[in-house]
């Protein structure tokens, strides 16, 4: 198992490589993020959610969409 802080920065692929060199192919994937600020629903910010958004969604796609290319054929459609 590896595991990936999808809070931080950097290459987007650098945890995939990773795993493929470390493992291979890769038979399936999970990826879960949950980052949240503990507001009221009503007093989030603009600023607090697009944060909370690009980090629970964004970077989570992001990962993996580059985990793809570790995976074995037929792994993921």
């Amino acid at each position: 198992m590896k595991e990936s802080d999808t809070g931080r920065t950097g290459p987007a692929g650098y945890l995939a490589d990773r795993v493929k060199d470390a493992l291979g192919t890769v038979d399936g994937l999970f990826i879960n993020a949950v980052v949240t600020r503990p507001t009221p629903f009503g007093s989030t910010t603009e600023k607090e959610y697009d944060e909370l958004f690009d980090i629970n969604v964004k970077r989570t796609r992001r990962r993996g969409r580059d985990a793809r290319r570790t995976c074995a054929s037929g792994a993921l459609p």
